[in-house]
């Protein structure tokens, strides 16, 4: 996360140019230090886009006709963490806080949109007693280990 924070702070402060990023950015030696190199257009920033899923390793599946879903993580960073949650009719975060040494409490709170889910589960630890429901602004969804 560092290079890509490093890249894209970069672009914002120095160029200036958020929306244009290039495939190489020129290093020492070349004569246009720091300057965008090739491979360049506005399209090429959306790899970055996988970040967050590649964080949180998110999976959501629609399981029928009337829209109920599945939602699940395995993220690969440790708690505590604050996680972008990104699905078909609904956007929040997912927290994890760490409750005690053995403990961990997690919460989706959906900011926008609803979700009408059958399952929800983080890692190992599933949402207690089946299918949470409706997650939505006003209802946050919050279970433990």
């Amino acid at each position: 996360m560092a290079m890509a924070k490093k890249e894209l702070d970069h672009y914002r402060t120095t160029l200036r140019d958020q929306w244009n990023i290039h495939g190489l950015t020129a290093n020492d030696g070349y004569g246009v230090d720091g300057q965008p190199w090739c491979t360049a257009h506005y399209g090429f920033h959306m790899p970055l886009w996988f970040i967050p899923f590649a964080m949180s390793k998110q999976s959501f599946r629609v399981v029928n006709s009337a829209h109920q879903s599945e939602l699940a993580f395995d993220p690969v960073v440790p708690c505590p963490y604050t996680l972008s949650v990104l699905a078909t009719g609904a956007v929040g975060l997912l927290t994890c806080a760490q409750v005690s040494p053995i403990q961990q409490s997690f919460t989706l709170a959906i900011t926008a949109g609803s979700l009408d889910l059958t399952s929800l589960r983080v890692g190992q630890t599933a949402y207690p007693g089946g299918a949470p429901g409706r997650a939505d602004p006003q209802s946050s969804l919050t279970w433990s280990t």
